[in-house]
């Protein structure tokens, strides 16, 4: 299995601004009520914004320096009321 950490921050650098799904997965969330749940959500791209735009999530990611940078974001944007992010 490759190795996630070795490029978290990378990862996050390319893909930490691009937004233009962001729309759909916003109405998906919308026309899904309860948690919406982010598997592989690496940085916490989707997901944070998601728990920004008032929906409840959790983002799952099997990397430990992807989930310490999505982790850091959350805290950073004070969603610890809506977003959890769990290593596993």
């Amino acid at each position: 299995m490759p190795n996630f950490d070795l490029f978290a921050h990378y990862y996050d650098a390319d893909m930490g601004d691009f937004a233009d799904d962001l729309p759909l997965y916003r109405e998906l969330a919308r026309r899904n009520p309860g948690v919406v749940l982010d598997a592989m959500c690496g940085t916490g791209r989707v997901v944070v914004a998601l728990a920004a735009a008032g929906f409840q999530t959790v983002g799952l990611d099997i990397a430990p320096e992807m989930v310490h940078i999505a982790e850091r974001k959350r805290v950073e944007q004070r969603l610890e009321q809506r977003l959890r992010i769990v290593q596993g």
